[in-house]
Parts: C-alpha cells; structure tokens; sequence
C-alpha cells in the first residue's frame, strides 16, 4: 500500500458498519493505517472488513455492544494483541431514535439511548486507553443536541452533553502522555442518524435524496456526506503535536 498520513498507525473506530463510520475506515486505511472496526450488526461489519481487507489492510473486526463492558474489554484486547498500541481512537459509534416528550417516553428505552452516547464512550476509552501510544488522537463524535436542548430529542442530547464533558475530562487527565482529545459535531449528515430521514433505512437512498440538500428544520443546514465528515476527521488526527486538546470542532452551519 502507498504510503500516507497515517502509515504504520493503527486507528480504531466504533460503529464502523455503515454512515461516518464506514467512511472513516475506508479513509484511514487508505492512508495506510491498520484498521480495528466494531459495530452491532456483523452483517453490517463483515463486508466493511472484506473490503478493506481485499485492499491490502490489517483489519481487526469484532461485533461489540459498546454499553457492554465485558465485550468492550476483550475487543480492546484483541487489537492490542493483533495490531499492537494504537494512535487513534474514534468513538462515532451511537444511538439516536428518541423522538418523544419525556411525558410520554418509554423510560428503558430512554436510559438505553442516553448511556449508548455516553457510557458507551466511555467504555471504549477506559478499555483503549492502556493500549494508546504516547501522542495519539482520540475524536468523541458529539452533536448539537448536547449543547442545545432540542424537544423529543432529550435522551440524545442528554447523552451527548455527557460525552461533551467526558472529553474535557480525558483531555486535561491524558494531555501528560502528549494524548489529544477532542470532541468533534458533524452537524446533519445523509445517514441512518439523519433525524428527517429516520423513515428510511438504506443509505444510499438516502444520500440520494438528501445529501447537499437544505435541512427541513433549519434552512441554512444541509446534509454533509459521510466523507466529508470523515475527511475532517482525518484532517483532526494529522495535526502536529501540540496542538488543541479538549476542544469542539463543528461543521454545523448555526451557532452550537
């Protein structure tokens, strides 16, 4: 493989099956990174690994429920043992299908959703962290949502205003070990996540009727494709040492 920014690196990415996700494990392993992948769904996983796989890559590919901390744990293992210390950690992997009042809200359901955006994050951080280089880049996938309350969203929100914390928390207890930690908030992107596409359930049709397209509920929006977000996200992992650290970086089109 030809060399490139990330050549004889290894970066991890949760929720790797499908939307941002995917995008970034294509990307980074086409700059030359080993790639350790997770998700939920194996049959959404399996053919992001095969085709990284197919195009030269060291994958490590594991199917893990991110709130489960035994599985969290043995992944975390799993790649240090395959791969060996990794230079970035992406926690995109997510929950958000919320859409009632608290009122009328299914409470589980609702506890579920806030702990996959929160807890789940860190669970992938306390697992990684012992296997980190000196220097590596980790990026915690926020949203809006956790800086601005948003009706029949709150469980979501709830959630990723925790995770916003979480990253300034790992960012001034990891800073020692030359380790950058910021959060990063793509804003409405075509995927599964898309809040006025939630009625569809295939990607591709849903980047076709809606990426570049103005958001329904703020004009002045539109929905990035996956790589563009992904192509950010690189951007944040490429920087030079000593650079920000438990900072917000947004591509949203309104103030957060």
């Amino acid at each position: 493989m030809a060399e490139g920014s990330l050549a004889r690196q290894v970066a991890v990415v949760t929720g790797a099956g499908r939307g941002v996700g995917r995008a970034m494990a294509r990307l980074f392993a086409a700059e030359g990174a080993d790639v350790a992948i997770c998700a939920r769904t194996a049959t959404q996983l399996e053919p992001v690994a095969e085709e990284l796989r197919a195009g030269g890559t060291k994958v490590v590919s594991q199917t893990v429920d991110i709130t489960e901390w035994e599985q969290v744990q043995a992944f975390a293992n799993e790649v240090a043992a395959q791969l060996g210390p990794v230079n970035v950690l992406i926690n995109n992997a997510a929950a958000g299908a919320d859409l009632d009042n608290i009122a009328d809200s299914d409470a589980p359901a609702w506890a579920k959703t806030a702990i996959t955006n929160v807890i789940g994050p860190y669970f992938v951080s306390r697992g990684f962290i012992p296997h980190l280089k000196d220097g590596a880049r980790i990026v915690n996938f926020g949203s809006g949502n956790g800086h601005v309350p948003v009706a029949r969203r709150s469980a979501y929100g709830v959630g990723r205003a925790g995770l916003s914390m979480l990253t300034k928390c790992m960012a001034l207890e990891l800073w020692e070990r030359g380790i950058e930690v910021n959060e990063f908030i793509p804003g409405p992107t075509a995927t599964v996540m898309l809040p006025w596409a939630m009625h569809l359930d295939d990607e591709d049709e849903i980047a076709r009727q809606f990426a570049d397209r103005p958001s329904p509920e703020n004009p002045s929006e539109r929905a990035k494709t996956p790589m563009e977000a992904a192509e950010h996200v690189l951007w944040m992992v490429t920087r030079p040492p000593g650079g920000p650290t438990g900072q917000l970086y947004s591509l949203m089109r309104r103030p957060v």
